[in-house]
């Protein structure tokens, strides 16, 4: 799970300040490069939730982090649980039906950020 820093540019150029990294000593990549090599030498299906908690970012108007703390809001989980209905049916593991909520509707689309104020 990519922590803030990993997916909102803000989050990572504070924390550079706040600790004194420099681009040159810290790649803020490098913990998911390393996952998906070896996932890749493992031959094991690797879900990578970056870019999907990257595009529900939106900066001054929110995200899918609380803004003073490091984990998920309602909108961030509603990503996450997207991407992983996805991920877990491309990969065969998760049969259409096993997706439908109790009225047989699949699972809701993440909220805009309007929604979840």
């Amino acid at each position: 799970m990519p922590n803030r820093f990993e997916v909102r540019d803000r989050d990572w150029e504070l924390t550079q300040r706040a600790y004194g990294m420099d681009d040159e000593g810290w790649d803020r990549t490098l913990v998911r490069q390393r996952l998906v090599g070896l996932a890749g030498r493992l031959g094991v299906p690797l879900l990578d939730l970056t870019p999907a908690l990257r595009a529900a970012e939106r900066g001054i108007l929110g995200g899918p982090y609380y803004a003073y703390d490091p984990h998920w809001n309602a909108l961030g989980h509603q990503v996450v649980a997207a991407e992983l209905v996805r991920f877990l049916r491309e990969e065969g593991w998760l049969p259409a039906c096993a997706a439908r909520g109790e009225r047989g509707d699949l699972l809701r689309q993440p909220a805009r950020v309007a929604d979840v104020e």
